[in-house]
């Protein structure tokens, strides 16, 4: 692991090729001490070249790709196995150029000609390696905020109370600021699962708003894959942390500039090893409330994936929000052409796709959206009756109670008291 650049100690080098005179004008010629380095050791091949890095374990090395015993190519290979901080400097000839291309998809950090290798180019690559340490360092440091940062984000995701929302608002506007000056949120999940599934909630919580946030029913399968990956993608370059769900998902922050690099490396994963896996991004987001809002929105979304039924997969993400919309705005009563704007599609086009995707027009979702909402609020909560109304955007409570009992059979009232004596037999 790498020191912490911050006590002055200078960065190890090591030096590893076959010519003797490479070795000694190096460690000669350059001014290591101008760039927080020491030379710490040489070696004339890869094989004690190896033995070395074991020993002395430097933070850089300077190796040659032609070499007897073992090239440079195989010793990259085993520190990147074994030592995957340390930075790589190729020495090559010009008629090594593909080994030096090899060396460059090992992840090496830069490579120079030998015959034009000169003052001012080494100092470039030395300046780019030492910059290259300080964010390993960051990175460092990003890492081992992590687990707190995992607690208080778990916490949060469990209770779901003011108290918690302050707390992690104070944290993403404080030392976590670099999660929310352009930040961006992944959601990985394990696609294929038919469980209905949600984030944690307090009791009081869960039953005001349970037709907003789907309640648990069970956790996304393998939840250790994802930390897996997680642990992967935070360490892949500063900046980035993950966040375990309390329902086995995983959330990985990361700034927006860098979510080409991380959707790669994700697509990468899904191809090579994870076939199920499946994310959302969310961003860019600015502030702690920012952040907040989306994370609990790809959690709604994944959560409406796994308990809705589409016939048809296409506009799949458009037709998500629209349901995640409807469940915040049932009491405002939504019509087709305000959800048609809030996801950019024309009203005419949306009717159709929606009928499409989920087999019911929009007028009869919504209809069951409100009779579901009313019935659990009539059995979960003492509210009035007008309240209730007012709850699913019917401000006839009149109208409501007709409508209500021709849809169900019974009067508000009388379902009340029978979902109620039900729940409690003893009453």
């Amino acid at each position: 692991m790498a020191k912490d650049l911050r006590r002055d100690l200078p960065l190890k080098v090591l030096i590893v090729d076959d010519e003797q005179l490479v070795r000694k004008g190096l460690r000669m010629t350059v001014d290591w001490g101008r760039h927080g380095m020491a030379v710490v050791g040489d070696a004339p091949n890869g094989i004690l070249g190896w033995e070395k890095v074991v020993n002395h374990e430097p933070d850089i090395v300077i190796t040659d790709i032609v070499m007897p015993e073992m090239d440079g190519i195989e010793l990259a290979h085993k520190i990147r196995h074994r030592y995957p901080h340390v930075k790589i400097l190729f020495l090559s000839c010009h008629r090594d150029f593909a080994y030096a291309q090899q060396g460059i998809q090992l992840g090496i950090s830069d490579y120079i000609v030998k015959t034009s290798m000169g003052d001012e180019e080494m100092e470039r690559c030395l300046d780019k390696i030492r910059r290259e340490c300080e964010l390993h360092l960051q990175n460092q440091s990003s890492m081992a905020a992590s687990e707190d940062e995992m607690q208080i984000v778990m916490e949060w995701l469990r209770v779901q109370d003011i108290s918690a929302d302050e707390r992690l608002v104070a944290k993403l506007n404080g030392d976590w600021s670099w999660m929310t000056r352009g930040g961006c949120i992944f959601h990985l999940y394990e696609n294929g699962s038919a469980n209905n599934s949600s984030f944690s909630m307090s009791d009081d919580k869960r039953k005001e708003y349970r037709n907003e946030v789907p309640s648990p029913i069970g956790p996304e399968p393998e939840p250790k894959t994802f930390l897996k990956i997680g642990e992967a993608f935070a360490s892949g370059s500063p900046g980035r942390a993950f966040l375990p769900c309390p329902d086995g998902t995983v959330l990985l922050a990361c700034h927006w500039a860098e979510r080409d690099t991380a959707e790669h490396e994700l697509l990468h994963l899904k191809s090579s090893r994870n076939p199920g896996l499946g994310w959302r991004l969310e961003g860019p987001v600015e502030g702690g409330v920012r952040w907040i809002e989306g994370v609990l929105r790809l959690l709604r979304l994944r959560a409406i994936e796994r308990e809705t039924r589409l016939v048809s997969r296409q506009h799949k993400e458009d037709i998500l929000s629209a349901i995640d919309y409807i469940n915040h705005h049932l009491h405002l009563d939504p019509r087709v052409g305000e959800i048609a704007d809030r996801i950019g599609i024309s009203r005419s086009y949306f009717s159709t796709v929606f009928k499409e995707a989920t087999g019911s027009s929009l007028i009869d979702f919504l209809s069951q959206k409100k009779l579901e909402r009313a019935q659990n609020l009539l059995a979960m909560t003492d509210y009035r009756m007008e309240e209730v109304a007012e709850k699913i955007g019917i401000g006839d409570v009149k109208y409501f109670a007709k409508w209500f009992k021709k849809s169900v059979g019974f009067a508000p009232g009388q379902y009340r008291q029978q979902t109620k004596r039900h729940q409690n037999p003893m009453n």
